[in-house]
């Protein structure tokens, strides 16, 4: 537009100064609920991801406390102990590590009854067979 006054194009502005703020203010309104709906959308997905991390580390904790309960009378019942697997590392090195604790478990058990039925010389059956 050549030629044409550009003063012209905002008197507005001008002449009512209090309309500027106005806008800058109404802007500004607009902005922070667009800030507050974001922060709001944030926090709801930050719950949903900590509901899916907790359930996912929660779920095999909670399968290896019931595979280790009673964990003696259940090794004597059958020496051979299932335990669930897990993709999460420290749970998984917490079940071996049951495991390997079930299994010294089984093997001193049946230490002690060798020991306790069998002479240690003769090996032959003792009284308390």
């Amino acid at each position: 537009m050549v030629g044409v006054d550009c003063s012209e194009l905002m008197p507005v502005e001008r002449e009512y100064p209090s309309v500027k703020r106005e806008a800058l203010h109404l802007s500004g309104e607009r902005r922070s609920r667009k800030h507050f709906a974001i922060i709001y959308i944030l926090g709801g997905v930050s719950i949903l991801l900590a509901r899916l991390l907790t359930k996912r580390i929660y779920e095999p904790l909670t399968k290896l406390d019931e595979a280790v309960k009673d964990l003696t009378d259940r090794i004597e019942a059958s020496p051979k102990l299932e335990l669930p697997q897990s993709n999460i590392a420290l749970i998984d090195s917490l079940t071996q590590s049951f495991k390997d604790l079930a299994e010294k478990i089984i093997n001193y058990t049946r230490e002690l009854r060798n020991k306790a039925y069998y002479d240690p010389l003769t090996q032959l059956p003792t009284e308390f067979c």
